[in-house]
C-alpha cells in the first residue's frame, strides 16, 4: 500500500458493495446460482435419455426365455433336490498365462468363458430318465425323484450348451458359454 489513500479508496468499494448488495441481493443470488461453476457444469448440457427398450402395450415384466414356466417350487411336490455345484470356467492359452497379453484376468467374474453345473442324480439309471430345461436366465433338470430349479448368476446362451451323463457316477454335468453381450 502506497498510503492512506488506498485505505479509504478500499472502505468507500466495500461500502458500496454493502449498499448493492443489500439491494439486488434475490437478483445476484439467482445469478450466482446460475452461473455457479461445478464438475456438472463442464461439457455440453445432458440430453434427456430415452428408454433403449421399447415398451410393448403387454404388462409382462419379463420375456419368455427369462422365467422357466415351473420356475416356482411346488410346495406339494416331494421330489428331492439332488446336490449340484456351479463353477466358472476361463479360456486359457500359454500366452494368457505366461505372457498376459490377452488382457484376461484370473477375476471369475470378468472374464470367465463358460458356466458348469455339476448334478448329482443318484438313482437314475439312464438319461431318457431325465427332463433337462435351460433358458437364458435358469435351468430346470427333473426325474422321477429329483427336480432342480435354478437361476443362474449370469446369462448363457442356452443354444450352444452341452450335457453330459456319466452313467457310473450318476452325474450330469451341463456346460453353458457365458453370453457376452450383458
Amino acid at each position: 500500500m502506497d498510503g492512506p489513500g488506498d485505505i479509504l479508496g478500499l472502505a468507500s468499494l466495500l461500502q458500496q458493495a454493502s449498499t448493492g448488495a443489500s439491494e439486488n441481493s434475490s437478483n445476484h443470488l439467482t445469478n450466482q446460482e446460475s452461473t455457479a461453476f461445478s464438475p456438472g457444469t463442464i461439457g455440453p448440457p445432458p440430453k434427456k435419455r430415452e428408454n433403449s427398450k421399447k415398451q410393448t402395450e403387454s404388462k409382462e415384466i419379463w420375456d419368455e426365455d427369462e422365467v422357466l414356466e415351473d420356475y416356482y417350487s411346488d410346495p406339494l411336490d416331494e421330489r428331492k433336490q439332488p446336490e449340484y455345484t456351479m463353477r466358472y470356467r476361463q479360456e486359457v492359452s500359454s500366452s494368457d498365462i505366461f505372457l498376459g497379453i490377452s488382457g484376461k484376468s484370473p477375476s471369475v467374474n470378468a472374464h470367465s468363458d463358460h458356466l458348469v453345473i455339476d448334478i448329482d442324480l443318484p438313482g437314475v439309471q439312464s438319461l431318457a430318465e431325465l427332463t433337462l430345461e435351460c433358458r437364458d436366465a435358469a435351468l430346470d433338470v427333473r426325474t422321477k425323484t429329483h427336480k432342480l430349479t435354478l437361476a443362474l448368476p449370469k446369462s448363457v446362451d442356452h443354444a450352444k450348451g452341452d450335457a453330459k451323463w456319466d452313467g457310473n457316477t450318476q452325474k450330469l454335468k451341463v456346460t453353458l458359454p457365458i453370453s457376452k453381450d450383458g
